[in-house]
């Protein structure tokens, strides 16, 4: 449910570019070690709105909620085509990465402490990971179905305790500054299916955003992820391609 990322843009950005996911796949973790937190800048077209984060499941009109809710098993093979692809936001020259699913405890948690996937285990997961290698840029999108709407609660409230600190560490010392979640749930949510909440987070050499959505017993999150310097204007806008995530997970 948490995971250091990208081992593509490591050696541009000279640290571990960070996928902050609130659910399963990404890459596995390392880099430069030195960074520290900077929030001379802000992460690219953070949310406006201000909000504590919601932990409730509200109703939900998905094919994979259904599928747990009635007892029917998925598979992580049904969650794959709801993916994420470039076509869906205009493509931006992303393409499409290999995640892996290297877990990791969110920023804040204590040292050791055991990651979200081990404290409450989902049932099926889904992950993919586009690349934009010109511009130095990632976006990250995990889900996962969960036995019930109690279960993908617990874990999105352990998401949000993982990220409600001022200053995380990502497990391979690399540091980064978080700003408090916001809800941006009339942002993505727009048919009223679920609840949406976003963290900006930065350093001296990244910026990024995740948006992470919880509906019935289906959590999915995006992560955007830039190098400091990288063009805004030549990238999509992070709540726009999570609100095309997110209805393209419920609609599928």
């Amino acid at each position: 449910m948490f995971h250091p990322a990208r081992t593509t843009l490591r050696t541009s950005l000279s640290v571990a570019a960070v996928a902050l996911c609130l659910v399963a796949g990404a890459c596995s973790s390392g880099g430069d070690d030195s960074s520290s937190a900077d929030d001379s800048s802000s992460a690219p077209s953070s949310a406006s709105t201000s909000a504590s984060a919601s932990t409730s499941a509200p109703a939900s009109s998905s094919a994979t909620a259904s599928a747990t809710t009635s007892g029917t098993p998925l598979t992580d093979d049904q969650i794959t085509p709801a993916l994420l692809v470039p076509d869906d936001f205009g493509g931006f020259g992303f393409t499409v990465g290999t995640p892996s699913n290297q877990d990791t405890p969110p920023p804040c948690a204590d040292p050791g402490s055991p990651t979200i996937d081990e404290q409450v285990p989902p049932q099926a997961t889904g992950s993919t990971e586009l690349d934009n290698n010109d511009l130095q840029a990632a976006i990250v999108q995990d889900v996962q179905v969960y036995d019930s709407p109690a279960l993908a609660s617990q874990a999105f409230a352990l998401l949000v305790d993982g990220l409600s600190c001022t200053s995380g560490d990502l497990g391979d010392g690399t540091v980064i500054k978080i700003r408090p979640g916001q809800d941006v749930t009339s942002q993505i949510n727009t048919d009223g299916l679920g609840t949406s909440t976003a963290w900006t987070f930065s350093n001296a050499q990244i910026d990024g955003v995740v948006i992470a959505s919880l509906s019935q017993s289906v959590a999915t999150d995006v992560v955007f992820i830039k190098a400091k310097d990288a063009d805004e204007n030549k990238l999509p806008n992070p709540l726009q391609v999570a609100k095309i995530a997110f209805h393209k997970l419920l609609t599928h």
